[in-house]
């Protein structure tokens, strides 16, 4: 049924389980949005993890976001992102690997920033 997120996440969680990666990835996202269940960034990154070192990709991507600034370190993240852009340059997709570092490197200047900017007040 179109939109019955809660069953996805049913199914999901079971294909999960039985270490399908890409479940787990889509399976994070629902939890990252709360659709289907709800929100939840710990969980969201403890699956984004799990598929990462599986080795898919965009769920080492996804851990480098900044939507998970407060609940991973920094330096995981900047891990997560370099493992991302290292995957996709060893695919052979060198744009997609300098959009991943530019990425990371925009919101981490711009978090800078505003934590400097705090600072001063």
């Amino acid at each position: 049924q179109k939109g019955d997120h809660a069953g996805s996440v049913f199914w999901l969680t079971l294909a999960s389980e039985q270490g399908d990666i890409i479940a787990a990835h889509n399976l994070a996202n629902a939890y990252a949005f709360g659709r289907g269940c709800g929100r939840d960034l710990a969980k969201a990154a403890a699956l984004f993890r799990r598929a990462a070192f599986g080795g898919y990709v965009d769920a080492m991507f996804r851990l480098s976001n900044e939507a998970f600034a407060g609940v991973l370190e920094l330096a995981e993240q900047r891990e997560w992102s370099q493992r991302a852009a290292q995957a996709a340059r060893a695919a052979g997709d060198a744009a997609r690997a300098a959009r991943y570092e530019a990425h990371f490197a925009g919101w981490h200047s711009k978090r800078a920033l505003a934590a400097e900017g705090s600072r001063r007040c």
